[in-house]
Protein backbone atom coordinates (compact mmCIF):
# COMPACT_ATOMS: atom_id res chain seq x y z
CA UNK A 1 0.00 0.00 0.00
CA UNK A 2 1.51 3.23 -0.52
CA UNK A 3 1.31 6.22 1.61
CA UNK A 4 2.46 10.02 1.10
CA UNK A 5 4.50 11.77 4.11
CA UNK A 6 2.58 14.18 5.69
CA UNK A 7 4.58 17.07 5.02
CA UNK A 8 3.71 16.35 1.29
CA UNK A 9 0.59 14.54 2.20
CA UNK A 10 -0.72 18.05 4.03
CA UNK A 11 0.47 20.17 1.14
CA UNK A 12 -1.19 17.84 -1.70
CA UNK A 13 -4.19 18.75 -0.01
CA UNK A 14 -3.99 22.32 0.35
CA UNK A 15 -2.79 22.20 -3.36
CA UNK A 16 -6.79 20.44 -4.79
CA UNK A 17 -8.59 22.49 -1.78
CA UNK A 18 -7.67 25.73 -3.09
CA UNK A 19 -7.89 24.24 -6.75
CA UNK A 20 -11.44 23.05 -6.04
CA UNK A 21 -12.50 26.42 -4.35
CA UNK A 22 -10.74 28.75 -7.41
CA UNK A 23 -12.55 27.08 -9.31
CA UNK A 24 -15.80 27.00 -7.25
CA UNK A 25 -16.77 23.52 -8.27
CA UNK A 26 -17.60 22.47 -4.30
CA UNK A 27 -21.42 22.02 -5.26
CA UNK A 28 -20.34 20.17 -8.24
CA UNK A 29 -17.52 17.90 -6.43
CA UNK A 30 -19.92 17.15 -3.42
CA UNK A 31 -22.15 15.68 -5.76
CA UNK A 32 -19.49 13.66 -7.35
CA UNK A 33 -18.13 12.71 -3.78
CA UNK A 34 -21.87 11.47 -2.73
CA UNK A 35 -22.16 9.32 -6.00
CA UNK A 36 -19.10 8.06 -5.31
CA UNK A 37 -19.87 7.10 -1.57
CA UNK A 38 -22.63 5.43 -3.05
CA UNK A 39 -20.81 3.56 -5.51
CA UNK A 40 -18.33 2.10 -3.15
CA UNK A 41 -21.39 0.81 -0.90
CA UNK A 42 -22.62 -1.43 -3.86
CA UNK A 43 -19.63 -2.89 -4.82
CA UNK A 44 -17.34 -3.32 -1.47
CA UNK A 45 -17.86 -5.17 1.87
CA UNK A 46 -18.89 -3.87 4.83
CA UNK A 47 -14.99 -4.46 6.50
CA UNK A 48 -13.53 -2.54 3.27
CA UNK A 49 -16.15 0.50 3.95
CA UNK A 50 -15.27 0.34 7.12
CA UNK A 51 -11.29 0.49 6.65
CA UNK A 52 -11.91 3.27 3.81
CA UNK A 53 -14.25 5.27 5.47
CA UNK A 54 -11.68 7.27 7.84
CA UNK A 55 -9.96 8.21 4.66
CA UNK A 56 -13.05 9.50 2.66
CA UNK A 57 -13.98 11.76 5.40
CA UNK A 58 -10.51 13.11 5.38
CA UNK A 59 -11.25 14.03 1.60
CA UNK A 60 -14.33 15.37 2.29
CA UNK A 61 -13.22 17.68 4.79
CA UNK A 62 -10.13 18.67 3.29
CA UNK A 63 -11.74 19.22 -0.34
CA UNK A 64 -15.17 20.42 0.40
CA UNK A 65 -16.18 21.74 4.07
CA UNK A 66 -13.05 24.10 4.76
CA UNK A 67 -12.87 27.56 3.43
CA UNK A 68 -11.30 29.50 0.69
CA UNK A 69 -8.29 30.90 1.87
CA UNK A 70 -10.15 34.36 0.66
CA UNK A 71 -11.85 33.47 3.77
CA UNK A 72 -9.75 32.20 6.09
CA UNK A 73 -8.04 34.84 8.54
CA UNK A 74 -4.13 34.71 8.33
CA UNK A 75 -2.01 35.36 11.56
CA UNK A 76 0.85 36.86 11.73
CA UNK A 77 0.21 37.86 7.49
Amino acid sequence: MFFIQSPIRHRLLEWLTDVIHAQEMVEIETHIFENLIQGLEEILTMEQMVILTPFLKQAKITLLETKPESETLKVGA
